[in-house]
């Protein structure tokens, strides 16, 4: 015999002065925040928001690395991403999707998120665990997107 169940509505939820989520988008840049670093014309980030939750999606594209041969991360996020609840990693979800020119020979790359920064992780056919290897190099391009929350007003 079915259960029968009830559904209760969620609380209301307000945000920034109305019941409305507010919605924002544009453009943002993603950067190694090395000074030297040269990117190509095609790098490029934007961003959707509704409330506290954002889309991303972008590619970085280097020219020339510089002295952010050894980074493991880079950012410029338009919003900075929430603390995890509980602790722990951050609440989001970023795909890596087609990368070129890396510096290091990865079979596997994924992202983590925290403050304004996307944090590379990969893994190596000599590897049997993910770790921070250093991937940028001259030529190097990543394509991303994702959700992430931000508590930013």
């Amino acid at each position: 015999m079915p259960q029968e169940f009830t559904i209760q509505p969620s609380p209301k939820r307000s945000y920034i002065g109305n019941n409305t989520p507010t919605f924002y988008s544009g453009k943002w840049t993603p950067s190694t925040g090395a000074s030297d670093t040269t990117y190509a014309t095609e790098n490029y980030g934007r961003f959707a928001r509704l409330g506290p939750l954002v889309y991303i999606e972008g590619l970085l594209s280097i020219s020339s690395v510089g002295a952010a041969s050894s980074a493991t991360s880079f950012g410029g996020l338009p919003f900075v991403v929430a603390a995890p609840l509980g602790g722990g990693l951050s609440g989001a979800t970023v795909a890596i999707g087609v990368t070129f020119s890396l510096a290091t020979n990865v079979v596997s790359v994924s992202a983590l998120l925290s403050d304004n920064e996307i944090h590379l992780r990969s893994r190596t056919v000599a590897s049997a665990s993910v770790a921070t290897n250093a991937m940028l190099a001259n030529g190097t391009k990543i394509s991303f997107s994702g959700w992430y929350f931000t508590d930013e007003r």
